[in-house]
């Protein structure tokens, strides 16, 4: 029985090791293969949703309609993906189609709260989203 518990013990260590040298060494770029199932993983059990959400109000105030249609048209092209944003996602194992094609003001509000209005305005001139950005976020999309 001792014996069974040393090679359990052995067998755990050597795979810690393993993943600490593809952590820091990161041989055959095994640590972004590892990365890309993870988040492949992660979204394809976790769907995001492909419904869009209209925010027009039907209501009589003119006003209110017209600054709701002016927020929309700005945030809309703003979504629109650079080529280099739309690779990047796609190199974390995500598909860009599953993205909605509007962002409605209540995801930008969930946005601005989960990311930070100054990295949402660095993403929307070009910067490529991070990882965990991605995730925080795709709980508003």
């Amino acid at each position: 029985m001792f014996k069974l518990f040393r090679f359990i013990f052995k067998l755990l260590l050597l795979a810690i090791l393993a993943l600490i040298i593809i952590l820091i060494f990161n041989p055959w770029n095994l640590r972004v293969k590892l990365i890309n199932k993870a988040l492949q993983y992660y979204f394809n059990t976790n769907q995001i949703s492909t419904e869009i959400i209209s925010t027009e109000d039907n209501s009589t105030n003119t006003e209110n309609n017209t600054s709701i249609s002016d927020n929309q048209e700005n945030i809309n092209k703003n979504i629109l993906l650079s080529e280099e944003q739309k690779k990047t996602l796609e190199s974390w194992g995500m598909d860009t189609t599953l993205l909605p094609t509007e962002i409605t003001s209540e995801m930008q509000d969930c946005l601005v709260e989960k990311i930070g209005r100054e990295r949402i305005e660095a993403i929307i001139s070009g910067n490529k989203p991070g990882v965990w950005e991605l995730l925080k976020a795709k709980s508003c999309l």
